[in-house]
């Protein structure tokens, strides 16, 4: 298990350190430019994203990890390091992994059972797209596309 984390491990940090070297200085590109320019702007030693915080006033450092009780019933992660981004990053992969694998198998088996779906929506990628890769700026200009993904959304499959 440790060596398929080793490969992915090493992408979240290529992908942190290319965003903190081409970091903007205005509108944030994605979480990752928002939690970098956070820790840019916090000046309050007491502050989960000041540069130098070991713990602050409220939470207890564990790896990069610091915990804030929110209420008596709930627990807050704030990740205040590198390896805590890091570890950010992977929930997210991870948690959409599951979601993400789930809806298009149930995607693929929909269209399986409805040919004339299948073929529109072949055709709409086809006249869009065409012989290039698929970009997230191809979604805008597609209508039956996001339709049927919500579409597939709504099934009941139990």
């Amino acid at each position: 298990m440790l060596r398929t984390m080793e490969p992915r491990q090493k992408l979240f940090e290529e992908t942190i350190q290319n965003h903190q070297r081409t970091l903007p200085d205005g509108e944030p590109r994605d979480f990752i430019d928002s939690y970098l320019q956070e820790v840019e702007r916090s000046t309050d030693p007491e502050s989960i994203f000041h540069k130098s915080n070991a713990g602050g006033r409220n939470g207890l450092p564990v790896d990069g990890v610091k915990f804030v009780l929110i209420t008596p019933h709930k627990l807050c992660f704030f990740f205040h390091e590198a390896k805590g981004l890091q570890a950010v990053i992977a929930d997210f992969f991870l948690a959409g992994q599951d979601t993400t694998t789930s809806t298009f198998s149930w995607l693929i088996l929909y269209l399986l059972c409805y040919q004339d779906v299948q073929t529109k929506l072949q055709e709409e990628i086809d006249r869009i797209v065409g012989k290039k890769f698929v970009s997230l700026a191809d979604r805008n200009r597609s209508d039956h596309i996001p339709t049927q993904l919500n579409e597939n959304l709504y099934l009941d499959y139990t």
